[in-house]
């Protein structure tokens, strides 16, 4: 279970630096195209390793000495990141990567190919390293099914970091606050679907990416509505984070199919183009909101009645919590 640390460093913390990070550099006259990306990027690598640090905050009494436990472990749980051992620690090379796609997609110019072309080599490397190792790669599928499993994820990661990425005609300051709200509820459906699917860890993750998401998205209070961009502008960050995870959910956890693919659709729904007729006014933001939701709604409703029938099965079963002999 979620408790009173996993909130604050998991949740309150990543928020706060991806504020202070984005109000910081916009107020010092950065570009809110690099801002963006860097401030969800920073928010979550800094929450990832506070969480990973947590072990070390359970050896002493009291707060004084579980803070200090945990302040001596968090340079270890930091430095993890530059030697993975474990496939979700390689989410912040690939979050340091897309942000570089970022960059590269927003200065326009030849800067786009650029961008487009790391864009194709990251959505083919991430899946394969975090696979690496593991029984998919090494014994259970066959030369040609991983082929087909590779060219697959790559192609719906690169689709949804197209949409996610992809900005709005019809942008303003509203339809900003809606879009980083929808996109921050298309990933706090990924951590419900991963808690109640066998995997508290990566479902601490996707809240990290709730948190920075928010978090960045005040950073922009009070700073000139032309200095600021959306949530668009840090697209293949969040494509590469909320991508990653549902991938480590699908193959490491017990996140299903249908709802992999319910969930990879709400996260591109924020971005899903419309006929002109329907671009206009309020539409385009009420349609989009409404797939993204429905689409949440059902993941998270398909994801919490197997929970629940999963609990109820081992409750009514009489030797569920028999000592093994």
């Amino acid at each position: 279970m979620l408790g009173p640390a996993d909130i604050l460093l998991g949740g309150v913390l990543p928020g706060a630096v991806a504020l202070v990070v984005r109000q910081g550099l916009l107020r010092a006259g950065v570009s809110d195209r690099v801002v963006w990306p860097l401030a969800v990027g920073v928010a979550f690598v800094a929450g990832q390793a506070a969480l990973a640090a947590q072990p070390g905050a359970t050896g002493g009494e009291g707060f004084s000495a579980a803070f200090a436990g945990w302040a001596s472990a968090l340079p270890r749980a930091t430095a993890s990141f530059a030697w993975p051992r474990e496939s979700s620690q390689w989410l912040p090379a690939a979050t340091a990567g897309a942000a570089v796609i970022s960059l590269f997609i927003t200065a326009g110019g030849y800067g786009r190919p650029v961008g487009a072309a790391l864009g194709v080599a990251l959505a083919v490397g991430l899946p394969l390293r975090l696979l690496w190792g593991s029984v998919y790669l090494t014994s259970e599928w066959s030369g040609g099914e991983a082929a087909a499993w590779s060219t697959g994820l790559a192609a719906t990661l690169l689709a949804v970091g197209w949409l996610l990425s992809r900005p709005q005609s019809e942008a303003s300051a509203a339809s900003d606050w809606l879009r980083a709200a929808l996109t921050a509820a298309a990933a706090l459906g990924l951590a419900i679907v991963l808690a109640t699917s066998g995997s508290l860890s990566y479902a601490r993750l996707a809240g990290i990416v709730v948190a920075a998401i928010v978090g960045a998205q005040l950073g922009g209070v009070g700073v000139a509505a032309d200095r600021r961009r959306g949530v668009e502008t840090a697209g293949p960050v969040l494509a590469s984070l909320a991508g990653g995870l549902l991938l480590l959910g699908y193959f490491f956890a017990e996140v299903t199919a249908v709802n992999t693919l319910l969930l990879a659709g709400a996260l591109a729904a924020t971005g899903l183009p419309l006929p002109k007729r329907l671009a206009t006014g309020w539409r385009p933001i009420a349609l989009r909101g409404a797939v993204c939701l429905a689409l949440v709604a059902v993941a998270a409703g398909n994801a919490g009645y197997a929970f629940a029938e999963a609990t109820a099965a081992e409750t009514s079963n009489p030797y569920a919590n028999w000592p093994a002999e």
